[in-house]
């Protein structure tokens, strides 16, 4: 996989992240918070 893909797709969960209103399951917040994880610490490096 290309680094381009990898970062279109940290966007995504990005955005996804950051919508005003959201509503996520309890049962998916672990993803959502590993997801949120990865996308600042590949911002911050």
């Amino acid at each position: 996989m290309g680094s381009g893909a990898v970062e279109s797709t940290i966007k995504q969960i990005g955005r996804r992240i950051k919508i005003s209103g959201a509503q996520w399951k309890r049962d998916n917040l672990p993803q959502v918070l590993k997801h949120r994880c990865a996308y600042l610490n590949l911002n911050l490096a």
